[in-house]
């Protein structure tokens, strides 16, 4: 939210107050929240596709789908997760941001938004 602020007054500062008052915060969240959930699909694309069905044809059977992940964790399993691979995954080592990113596109999947990863 302070980030929103801060862009906002950054606008308005440079003469973009027009554009920024004409866009109203729940909007600016939901485009940042949807470049996020983008971003997420391009990470889960060049990471994960490998082993989890990410999008058709993909994936093995040896792991689950990231639409059963995005069913069947919260948030903070997924964080746990990726932040400290174990198991059968192997060693990833994701930012902060992308592991928020990838969690964005998993919630997107069970919001029916049309966030694909590229092939």
């Amino acid at each position: 939210m302070r980030v929103m602020i801060l862009v906002l007054s950054a606008l308005s500062a440079i003469g973009g107050g027009a554009v920024a008052a004409e866009m109203p915060m729940e909007r600016l969240a939901a485009d940042s929240y949807a470049a996020r959930a983008v971003d997420g699909a391009q990470i889960a694309s060049d990471w994960c596709d490998s082993c989890h069905m990410v999008r058709p044809g993909s994936g093995t059977d040896a792991a689950p789908t990231f639409a059963q992940i995005a069913e069947e964790r919260s948030p903070e399993q997924i964080r746990a997760y990726l932040a400290r691979p174990h198991g059968g995954m192997p060693p990833i080592q994701l930012s902060n941001g992308q592991i928020e990113d990838v969690i964005a596109y998993l919630k997107s999947m069970n919001r029916g938004s049309d966030v694909t990863p590229p092939k």
